[in-house]
């Protein structure tokens, strides 16, 4: 579903040239990273290593989330502070709380199983991609409300 959002996206967006080309790229690189690859792929561990299988999911989902933290910055010059100050001030807040919640859900590789944050990885995991489903759901009503007018 995201890989057709970053169509739609694109789309919106065009007239803004090769931000708006390389914001639609990212999305691309989510949907493909997060949704297809780690998705096709286990997150495998056999006596607490990573099988290929594993290997191959945390490829993917490496470059998914990259590209998803890295998209509210593009997305600050997709729709400048001047357009919408509202919107500029949400794309710093999800970048900075992504790398938040990226540094937390990181503790899944700590070697000591029973601190806090390794135990709530889970959790760290989903916020991570709850701020970026949040952030994307404001993009889709901002391409409505652009597609109306």
């Amino acid at each position: 579903m995201i890989i057709f959002f970053s169509t739609g996206f694109y789309k919106a967006f065009w007239e803004k040239g090769k931000y708006a080309k390389i914001a639609s790229g990212l999305l691309l690189l989510y949907g493909y990273g997060e949704g297809i690859g780690s998705g096709a792929f286990k997150a495998d561990r056999v006596a607490d290593v990573l099988t290929t299988s594993g290997i191959i999911h945390e490829i993917h989902g490496t470059i998914g989330i990259i590209a998803i933290l890295v998209f509210p910055l593009i997305m600050q010059k997709v729709i400048p502070k001047n357009e919408k100050p509202a919107f500029y001030l949400m794309s710093k807040i999800v970048f900075a709380s992504g790398l938040i919640f990226l540094f937390l859900f990181l503790f899944r590789y700590s070697t000591d199983k029973t601190n806090f944050f390794t135990l709530y990885k889970g959790l760290w995991q989903r916020l991570l991609i709850l701020n970026s489903y949040i952030y994307l759901m404001t993009i889709a009503i901002l391409m409505i409300k652009r597609h109306n007018s």
